[in-house]
C-alpha cells in the first residue's frame, strides 16, 4: 500500500513524466531533452490538476541505514587528542594487530608526535600505497634534523628535492659549500620568490643569504605575493623594492582590497609602468565589481601583452563574458572567452566552450565554433568533457551541411551514454550506443583474490565494526588509489559499497576518470530509503547522488543537511506545510523525513515552474529569485522563447549550470534503472 508521501509523488510527479521519459528500445531519447530546439509552447504549458499533498505518513522502514555501533577503540580516540605516550603504549601490547599499523600511522603524521627520522623513513618505504604520504614525507623531513644524522640526510636528499623549506635550505646549503655557485643561487632565489616565511623567517634568512638575492628577485616576491594575494607579506616585501615598483604595488593592493584612495594611487605609478598586466588585471577587477563591466572589458580587450597567472585573468573574464552576452554585445562576449593564455585543461576547456557556443549559438559561425570545439575536445580526457566536446562538433557540423562527420561526431558523444551530452547525442544517432548504469560485470578471479588478499580489505572490515567512518574514506580512497588494473579498481568498489553506500558512490565516480564505464554501483536504489514509484522515484534518486552521495549524515558548509541538503530553515517550513512533525536533527536522523521534506519543496517548485525540470533544479540549487531573474535575463523556455539547453548554458553561476546537467543525466539513468512508461518527446533539430 502506497504511503501518503508515494500518494504525493504520484500527483506532482505525473506531468513531468511527459518530460522525463522517452520511448523506444535502447539508449531512448533524453526525457529532459525537450531537444536542443525550441520546444512547443502549447507542449510546455499542459498540466494536469495536481492533488492536495497529504502529510507524510511514518516511515515504514528504520529511520536510517543500521550501522555497526561505534566501539570506542582507545588507540584512536588517544590519538585524536594527542596523548601519544598512550598510542605507543596500546601499540606495543599487540604490535602486529592491524589497527596498531594505524596507530603507528596516525602517530607518525602528526606534527610533535616525538615519531623519529628513521620509524617515519621506515613506515614510507613498508607501505607505498599508504594514505597521505606527503604528510609523512614532510614529518620525516622535519624529524631528520633532530633524529638523523649526515649520512642520512645525504642519502635522503640525493635526488635533489625537498618536501620542507628546510630541507631547501639545506640542499642550497650543500651546493654553496661544494663551489656550485649556479645551483646554489638558482636555489636560494627560488627558495625566495616562492616559499612563505614569518617577518622574522624573512630577516634572518636575508641575512644569512642576502647576498645571493637580486633586485630581480625581490621584485619577483612581491609579485608572486600580491597575486597570491598574500598582502600582509607584500607590504613587508614592499620595503625591499625600488620607487617605481613600490608605487605600483600599492596601486595593485589597493584596487585588490577596494581601498577608497585606490584612485590617489594610481596617479603615482610612473607612466611606463602603467600598462602593467597585474595594474591592468586589478583595474579591470576593481570597475567589473563596481559594476562598470564595459570599462572592465575595453581595459582587458585593450591589453594585448602576457596574462600571468592566466586562470585569475579568466575568472574575470568569464564573468564579464557572460555579462556582456546577456547585454547583447556578442562580438564582445566572443572576444572576452577567445583571448586567455590558459594551459591547464579544466580552465582552458571552459573557455573553448564558452567561445565556441557563442560563435555558434549568437555569432552564427560554425567554422570559428569548430576550432575552439575542437580544441577543447583535444584537451580533455574525462567522459563528461569529451561527449561535450564531441556533441558540440557535431552540431558545427550539422550546420555546415556535413551529415557524415556530424554522425561520426555524434556517435562518438553518444558512447558516454551516463553523460548530458552523451544522452543528448543519443537522439540523434542510429545506431546501438550502450546502455547505461549496467549490472558490474563478472570480474576476473586475480582482481578479486588481490582485494580479499589486501590488507586494507581488513582494516575497512573493522572501520565499519567500530564505526570509525573517517577512517574508512581515508582508506577507501587509499585502497582504489593502490588498484592498478581496472578489474582491481572496480572490484575495490564493489567492496566498499558493500559497507558504506556513499564511499561506493564516491568511488565509482573516479571510476570514470579512469575511462571505466559506469556500472549500478555508480547509481544505486537503496532499499532503506522510503522511496516513491516511478517516475517521480527517479527524479528523488537523480537529486540524492548530486547531493549527497547517499550520505545521510553530509552536513554542507553552508548548514545544507542530509540526503537531499535541505536547509534547516527550508525544511521546518515544508514540515509545516504538511503538517508534519519535525525536528532539526531529523534531517539526518531520519533520512526518510529528510526525502519526504525534499521532495515536497521540489514539488512546489516544480508546480512554480508548469514542471519544467531545469528550471525547478536550477532553483533547488540557487534559489527562486535566481531562477526568476535568469528567466527575465536570457528568455523563458516554457514558451519557446529560447530552447532548454540554451537556457542551462546561460546560467551565469558555473556551479548551477553543472548541477542542473548533472542532475538531467542522473535522472535519465534512474529511469532505466526504476522504470517507468515511456513517452516519447519529439526531437526537432
Amino acid at each position: 500500500m502506497m504511503n501518503a508521501a508515494g500518494k504525493s509523488f504520484t500527483g506532482v510527479f505525473g506531468a513531468l513524466a511527459v518530460l522525463l521519459i522517452g520511448s523506444g528500445s535502447g539508449f531512448d531519447v533524453p526525457a529532459w531533452a525537450a531537444t536542443d530546439a525550441k520546444p512547443k509552447p502549447a507542449a510546455v504549458s499542459a498540466k494536469p490538476p495536481k492533488p492536495g499533498v497529504k502529510p507524510a505518513a511514518k516511515p515504514s522502514q528504520p529511520p536510517r541505514p543500521a550501522r555497526k555501533p561505534a566501539a570506542g577503540f582507545p588507540g584512536f580516540a588517544a590519538a585524536d587528542k594527542g596523548d601519544w605516550k598512550e598510542v605507543r603504549r596500546l601499540i606495543a601490547q599487540n604490535p602486529k594487530a592491524p589497527v596498531a599499523k594505524v596507530m603507528t600511522w596516525m602517530l607518525l603524521r602528526a606534527p610533535g608526535s616525538g615519531a623519529s627520522f628513521d620509524e617515519i623513513r621506515g613506515f614510507l618505504e613498508a607501505n607505498p600505497s599508504w594514505p597521505d604520504r606527503a604528510t609523512l614525507t614532510r614529518r620525516a623531513e622535519e624529524a631528520i634534523w633532530t633524529t638523523g644524522d649526515d649520512a642520512a640526510r645525504q642519502k635522503w636528499f640525493a635526488n635533489g628535492k625537498a618536501a620542507t623549506r628546510e630541507g631547501a635550505l639545506w640542499l642550497a646549503a650543500q651546493a654553496e659549500s661544494a663551489g656550485r655557485d649556479a645551483e646554489a643561487a638558482k636555489r636560494y632565489r627560488d627558495l625566495w620568490t616562492d616559499e612563505t616565511f614569518t617577518g622574522d623567517q624573512e630577516k634572518a634568512f636575508l641575512a644569512a643569504h642576502g647576498d645571493w638575492i637580486r633586485p630581480a628577485d625581490q621584485r619577483d616576491r612581491l609579485e608572486r605575493l600580491i597575486w597570491q594575494r598574500r598582502f600582509g607579506e607584500a607590504h613587508r616585501q614592499i620595503e625591499r623594492v625600488d620607487a617605481d615598483t613600490r608605487a605600483l604595488a600599492e596601486a595593485r593592493i589597493a584596487l585588490a582590497t577596494m581601498n577608497t584612495g585606490a584612485a590617489n594611487t594610481l596617479l603615482r605609478v610612473p607612466k611606463e609602468l602603467r600598462h602593467d598586466p597585474g595594474l591592468i588585471y586589478e583595474r579591470a577587477r576593481w570597475l567589473r565589481r563596481r559594476d562598470k563591466d564595459d570599462e572592465a572589458t575595453i581595459l582587458l580587450l585593450a591589453h594585448k601583452g602576457p596574462r600571468p597567472y592566466p586562470d585569475l585573468w579568466w575568472t574575470e573574464q568569464a564573468v564579464l563574458a557572460r555579462d556582456a552576452l546577456a547585454a547583447g554585445h556578442i562580438t564582445q562576449a566572443y572576444d572576452l572567452a577567445a583571448r586567455h593564455d590558459l594551459k591547464s585543461a579544466g580552465d582552458l576547456a571552459e573557455a573553448e566552450w564558452l567561445a565556441g557556443w557563442i560563435a555558434f549559438q549568437f555569432l552564427k559561425d560554425p567554422g570559428i565554433a569548430e576550432g575552439h570545439f575542437q580544441r577543447l575536445y583535444d584537451a580533455v580526457s574525462t567522459p563528461v568533457s569529451k561527449s561535450r566536446g564531441a556533441y558540440w562538433l557535431g552540431r558545427t557540423h550539422a550546420a555546415k551541411g556535413d551529415a557524415a562527420k556530424a554522425a561520426e561526431w555524434f556517435a562518438r558523444a553518444a558512447a558516454e551514454p551516463t553523460t548530458f551530452y552523451g544522452q543528448l547525442a543519443g537522439q540523434r544517432v542510429s545506431t546501438p550506443v550502450p546502455p547505461a548504469a549496467p549490472p558490474v560485470p563478472p570480474l576476473p578471479k586475480e582482481a578479486t583474490a588481490w582485494v580479499r588478499s589486501h590488507e586494507f580489505a581488513s582494516l575497512l572490515r573493522q572501520f565499519d565494526q567500530m564505526g570509525e567512518e573517517r577512517l574508512f574514506g581515508i582508506f577507501s580512497r587509499a585502497f582504489y588509489y593502490a588498484a592498478r588494473t581496472d578489474e582491481q579498481r572496480l572490484a575495490v568498489v564493489e567492496t566498499v559499497s558493500g559497507y558504506s553506500l556513499s564511499q561506493g558512490v564516491r568511488l565509482a565516480r573516479l571510476l570514470r576518470q579512469h575511462n571505466v564505464p559506469d556500472t549500478v554501483l555508480a547509481y544505486p536504489v537503496p532499499k532503506w530509503i522510503d522511496l516513491p514509484s516511478a517516475p517521480a522515484k527517479a527524479i528523488v534518486l537523480g537529486i540524492i547522488r548530486q547531493e549527497s552521495n547517499f550520505d545521510t549524515d553530509a552536513v554542507s558548509s553552508a548548514g545544507a543537511k542530509g540526503l537531499m541538503q535541505l536547509m534547516p530553515r527550508t525544511a521546518a517550513q515544508e514540515a509545516k506545510l504538511m503538517k508534519q512533525p519535525y525536528a532539526p536533527d531529523y534531517l539526518t536522523q531520519r533520512p526518510n523525513v529528510n526525502v519526504q521534506l525534499g521532495s515536497h519543496y521540489l514539488d512546489r517548485l516544480l508546480d512554480r515552474y508548469d514542471r519544467h525540470p531545469a528550471l525547478a533544479f536550477a532553483a533547488y540549487n540557487a534559489g527562486e529569485s535566481r531562477v526568476d531573474q535568469w528567466l527575465k535575463l536570457n528568455g523563458d523556455p516554457r514558451t519557446g522563447e529560447v530552447d532548454t539547453i540554451t537556457w542551462i548554458e546561460s546560467i551565469p553561476f558555473k556551479e548551477t549550470r553543472n548541477y542542473v546537467q548533472r542532475v538531467l543525466e542522473n535522472v535519465e539513468i534512474y529511469r532505466r534503472r526504476v522504470g517507468g512508461e515511456p513517452i516519447r518527446v519529439a526531437d526537432n533539430p
